[in-house]
């Protein structure tokens, strides 16, 4: 996104959005004020919900930065089904 590819990045994130809910006040962005942002923060910027479904959409903008399609939980299955463990 910061880079400007934004289609790339759409599908990344379209795609690991499947596997996670990644919730904007649960997620790190990069390339913004800050690293992490709490649910205020969120709502202020965006919208002023606390419905899971459409906060999970906020995917960020040029302040907050770009959520990053990491979860900790998702990385280590996929390690673990990669080395057949």
């Amino acid at each position: 996104m910061k880079l400007g590819w934004a289609s790339a990045g759409n599908l990344i994130y379209s795609i690991y959005s499947t596997q996670c809910h990644q919730l904007p006040e649960r997620s790190y962005f990069l390339f913004g004020d800050k690293f992490m942002y709490s649910l205020a923060d969120v709502q202020a910027a965006w919208r002023n919900t606390n419905q899971p479904f459409i906060l999970r959409q906020f995917i960020g903008n040029d302040t907050m930065g770009w959520k990053v399609a990491w979860s900790d939980r998702m990385i280590s299955m996929y390690i673990h089904f990669a080395h057949g463990n």
